[in-house]
């Protein structure tokens, strides 16, 4: 009974002198702002869009590589389905 009490003592201590005060205001950073604005932000927008871009064009010219070789390999599993 004398631990539990003790233990239960400590345990509400911790709890109760946990308390966090805190003097410093909170602040935000509005990025949709910071990257529409300034000129580092627009031309980063400008860079990444090219990026996008040519990453888009790519992946269209590897899926017609990629469609075009589907039809080969449909064209001869057909061909030796006849045979």
């Amino acid at each position: 009974m004398n631990f539990r009490y003790k233990l239960i003592i400590i345990l509400i201590s911790c709890f109760i002198n946990n308390v966090a005060y805190s003097n410093e205001t909170l602040a935000y950073v509005d990025m949709d702002l910071i990257m529409n604005k300034s000129i580092v932000g627009k031309s980063i927008s400008v860079i990444l869009k090219k990026e996008n871009e040519s990453n888009i064009e790519y992946f269209k010219k590897r899926e017609k590589e990629l469609q075009n070789k589907e039809k080969k390999i449909d064209f001869t599993a057909k061909y030796f389905r006849s045979i």
